[in-house]
């Protein structure tokens, strides 16, 4: 195996497809944090001075930001909370 399929067997099938996904895909802090390179830390940080809006909360101590919002966080851009990612 060459040193680059051993990197990409580490990371998670859904994250090496991360554009394939729907906007309405729920992604997790870990995802994001591999996906960005940041800590958990830098991710709430981002959170709290709103660069990343708050997450969806789908159980008690569970936390999922949909797929659209994580590509806004991704590549800097910014839009209402109103209007729908658009990919084209």
């Amino acid at each position: 195996m060459e040193r680059k399929d051993l990197k990409m067997s580490r990371i998670p099938l859904r994250i090496q497809n991360f554009g394939d996904l729907p906007n309405e895909a729920l992604i997790s802090a870990k995802e994001i944090c591999l996906l960005s390179g940041r800590s958990r830390s830098s991710l709430w940080r981002d959170v709290k001075k709103s660069r990343l809006p708050k997450p969806i909360s789908i159980g008690s101590n569970s936390v999922r930001w949909p797929a659209g919002t994580v590509r806004e966080y991704l590549f800097g851009g910014t839009r209402s909370k109103n209007v729908p990612y658009d990919r084209t």
